[in-house]
């Protein structure tokens, strides 16, 4: 009986247990947990993608900052540059530099013809601000050689329409390539020409031959310039301009008819040919006429020879004071230079002719003509290699240049300096550069000048044995020049 009761007592108490056991319950309970953690992932994920977004958000704002800051730049030999980040505007600043030290070996430096004398023949800052991704730019240069006083050297205005059509002309007004940027393009003598940062020849071939009815620097103008306007394998470029004339601009005179006009033109017939051999030529030539007004107070209309170091420069024709009447004056320059590697060689030449139909002398008239060859001689790259650009090149070239003036009728057109009415002035140049980074070099140049007719004080300058009886004396001098030059 009470095996019999323990046994039902058991069954009774596990029943009890089943029972009271909530076994669905739990399940549910470790359901919901799962559930919510799963939400609260979810909602983790959801936090994290929108704070990835946000920081992307964060980013591209950053990015956007950055981008609409101006951007600095600088280029060895075209300046420092701060340009907005949409090219809305810009400004740049660059610096031409040269230092030469001018050595007379025979000359008197009582004259001038000094010997060991340091002179800034370059110390120009330009200033060049630009708008609408430079489709509009003024620039201004400043003189400051002399170390004296600041001038200004030049100003202009370039309104950029290839911009708009390749074939469109650039408009200048002011002084028409006045400045670094366009020293290179397209000038008066349009080939046969030398740049004096990459060319080991130092000086020009008209400076043997000044007109003061040129303008050759500040070219006062309104100009239109078409630039490498493609025909064939080849392309040329073209000038024409008008100049009012310094007198006028200046306002110094208002009653004379001193209006200039001139066109010059380029061509390089094969620059695409990829042809080794005559990619490198070009060539071109130049005109300006104008009317002569004797009316006009600005004086200096006068043909001079001189040789063109600015310490010590002599000048040996020169139809000083006389007033070269009215009349047609033209100038016509010509070039041509080829350039194959490492090789260049060029040649130039130009004539300059007065009517003079009422004074004294009637027909001044003078011409020049030059030669020189220029070769890369090494470079790290190995001999024959280099360029303006690479540094450790070094650079040689030899030069031969002759220039004649003559006053037409005029018995003696240089009054007190000797009676002759003509001369010829021959230079030769020997240079030599090493290049200290792109646009910037050190170097030396030896000249060896000759003159037909020397005047009296020339002779005493340079050097030559005077003869009060020989004013039209034959002479020669050498000239040893240490030159350091940079735009920067």
């Amino acid at each position: 009986m009470k095996k019999r009761l323990r046994v039902t007592g058991g069954g009774f108490l596990l029943c009890l247990f089943v029972v009271s056991v909530p076994g669905p319950a739990r399940a549910d309970s470790v359901e919901d947990k799962i559930a919510a953690l799963e939400e609260r992932l979810e909602r983790l994920k959801i936090d994290r993608a929108q704070a990835n977004q946000e920081q992307m958000e964060i980013k591209k704002e950053a990015t956007a900052a950055t981008a609409a800051l101006p951007v600095f730049s600088y280029r060895p030999g075209r300046g420092v540059t701060i340009e907005a980040a949409d090219r809305a505007w810009s400004m740049g600043v660059t610096y031409e530099f040269m230092t030469v030290m001018y050595n007379h070996l025979d000359g008197n430096d009582r004259r001038g013809a000094t010997t060991g004398d340091l002179f800034f023949r370059r110390n120009r800052p330009y200033l060049i601000f630009c708008l609408n991704n430079c489709f509009y730019e003024w620039g201004i240069g400043l003189d400051m050689d002399t170390g004296d006083q600041v001038n200004q050297q030049g100003q202009w205005l370039k309104v950029d329409f290839p911009k708009i059509n390749p074939l469109l002309p650039e408009l200048h007004v002011g002084d028409a390539i006045a400045g670094p940027p366009y020293a290179s393009t397209i000038a008066f003598t349009p080939a046969g020409h030398r740049s004096s940062t990459r060319s080991a020849i130092l000086e020009s071939s008209y400076d043997l031959l000044p007109d003061s009815d040129v303008d050759q620097l500040a070219r006062r103008a309104i100009a239109l310039f078409w630039h490498a306007i493609p025909v064939g394998p080849g392309d040329f470029s073209f000038a024409a301009e008008y100049k009012p004339g310094a007198g006028v601009i200046l306002n110094t005179v208002s009653d004379t008819d001193r209006k200039q006009l001139q066109t010059s033109l380029l061509v390089r017939p094969f620059p695409r040919s990829k042809n080794y051999w005559l990619e490198g030529l070009r060539f071109g030539g130049g005109l300006q006429t104008d009317s002569v007004d004797s009316r006009s107070a600005a004086r200096g209309r006068q043909l001079r020879l001189r040789t063109f170091e600015r310490v010590g420069r002599q000048t040996l024709f020169d139809t000083g004071s006389t007033t070269i009447g009215d009349g047609t004056h033209n100038r016509w320059e010509t070039g041509f230079d080829w350039v194959l590697g490492p090789y260049k060689v060029a040649m130039a030449g130009g004539w300059s002719r007065y009517g003079g139909k009422d004074d004294t002398l009637r027909g001044v008239h003078g011409n020049y003509w030059r030669v020189w060859q220029e070769l890369f001689l090494w470079s790290p790259k190995g001999p024959f290699t280099g360029s303006s650009s690479t540094f450790g090149s070094v650079q040689a070239g030899w030069g031969f240049g002759r220039a004649d003036a003559d006053c037409g009728k005029g018995v003696d057109c240089a009054p007190g300096t000797g009676s002759f009415n003509s001369n010829h002035l021959i230079a030769r140049e020997l240079g030599l550069y090493y290049y200290i980074r792109s646009a910037m070099r050190v170097g030396i140049n030896w000249y060896w000048w000759t003159s037909d007719n020397t005047p009296l004080t020339a002779q005493q300058a340079v050097g030559c044995t005077t003869r009060a009886t020989d004013p039209g004396k034959s002479c020669d001098w050498h000239t040893i020049n240490l030159v350091l030059n940079a735009n920067l």
